[in-house]
Parts: structure tokens; C-alpha cells; sequence
């Protein structure tokens, strides 16, 4: 369980906004 992976601000996808 990584912090970059807990991140939401680093996974934006995770909420539904793909955004590159």
C-alpha cells in the first residue's frame, strides 16, 4: 500500500475525472 497510490490527488481517475 503505497502513498502515491493512497493519494487522491495523484490518482485523479479515482474519482471519476481522467485527466492527463
Amino acid at each position: 500500500m503505497s502513498p502515491n497510490e493512497n493519494s487522491e490527488e495523484e490518482l485523479p481517475f479515482k474519482q471519476g475525472q481522467i485527466i492527463k
